[in-house]
């Protein structure tokens, strides 16, 4: 139930931004697009995070004891969900953010004063963030989450946590050029 809140609180937020005739750059389809797929990558990765922590937490508590098998198998069948999510949304992303690109150009005037946000080193920067985190360490948590049981479970923590946090980075540079292209047309 708290999912689907979550969800129509994003679909409200999105929407909001959209119904902004003034502002060419949010009155495009790629506004909600990108806030839910901002909301499924970084809510995948934070999912697995969190359960990597969790994990953790219960080996320290326990005094480093293996995972029992329906544990490991929980672990596993997770975090391949989570790797095959970030790489997934990485892709919806990574079509989206030329689409907006190009309508936004194509359209001239304040819309095409906005799709200049799009370059320079922050944009890079956000590209590479987001990609090293879900792409990359996506799938190596993918790969190796099998690999659970063993002394890898440390390694997936840090992998699991840092695709987290570089997203989240990527992410937070994105929504600031998000609120940069705030070109207006009339009042």
């Amino acid at each position: 139930m708290t999912a689907v809140v979550g969800l129509c609180l994003v679909f409200v937020m999105s929407m909001i931004y959209y119904t902004l005739e003034t502002v060419p750059a949010w009155h495009t389809w790629a506004t909600p697009a990108q806030f839910f797929a901002t909301t499924f990558l970084l809510g995948s990765l934070a999912v697995g995070a969190a359960f990597m922590g969790s994990i953790m937490w219960r080996r320290r508590s326990a005094g480093g004891a293996e995972l029992d098998e329906s544990t490991a198998a929980l672990l596993t069948g997770s975090l391949k969900g989570v790797g095959l999510g970030a790489v997934a949304m990485l892709g919806v992303e990574f079509v989206i953010i030329p689409l907006h690109i190009s309508n936004l150009s194509a359209a001239g005037g304040a819309a095409a004063e906005s799709a200049a946000v799009f370059s320079g080193v922050w944009f890079v920067a956000r590209l590479v963030l987001v990609f090293a985190g879900a792409g990359l360490l996506g799938v190596f948590l993918y790969r190796y989450a099998s690999h659970a049981k063993d002394a890898g479970v440390r390694m997936l923590a840090i992998v699991a946590t840092s695709a987290f946090a570089l997203v989240l980075a990527g992410e937070l540079i994105g929504r600031s050029q998000f609120y940069e292209q705030m070109t207006r047309i009339g009042m």
